[in-house]
């Protein structure tokens, strides 16, 4: 990279954040009000990078007023493996933990508990492997989104 490049990255506020979260100068960041969600991730993806074998992942929480409801990812990955979602979970269980905030984790499809075509399988799959793997989380999967954040269903 050339020095006027990196003098006009470090100008933009998110490459300047991005840049002052590596370095620990900062704790967090909140980006993306004011661009489009492609640019607000890309900084951060390319100055932080991912842990060795990480996945970058997206992270929504939702503050109602009875509950608080954390959803992974649905900002990053298109098409993530059993694998990926796994490590997903795992990731946002650590997150609703710093919180304090007992995870309970649904992989979410468009089917419940019927795992008949390859996404609902591969939800399924994700969900033995986070009990396999976190065996102190609860998980469930696949199930639909509504009966996810509705015990009642």
């Amino acid at each position: 990279m050339t020095f006027p490049e990196a003098e006009r990255l470090a100008s933009d506020p998110s490459w300047f954040a991005s840049m002052a979260l590596k370095n620990r100068d900062v704790e967090g960041i909140v980006t993306g009000a004011t661009m489009n969600y492609a640019d607000a991730v890309r900084p951060i993806l390319k100055v932080i990078g991912r842990q060795k074998n990480g996945v970058p992942s997206g992270l929504v929480i939702l503050v109602l007023k009875e509950k608080v409801l954390l959803f992974a990812d649905a900002t990053v990955n298109i098409d993530p493996t059993a694998e990926e979602l796994c490590a997903i979970a795992g990731h946002a269980a650590e997150v609703a933990q710093a919180f304090d905030i007992e995870p309970r984790i649904a992989m979410v499809s468009y089917t419940s508990f019927t795992a008949e075509s390859e996404g609902p399988r591969k939800m399924k799959q994700a969900a033995d492997l986070v009990r396999e793997r976190f065996p102190g989380l609860v998980v469930d999967g696949e199930v639909q989104a509504d009966a996810a954040v509705n015990p009642g269903l």
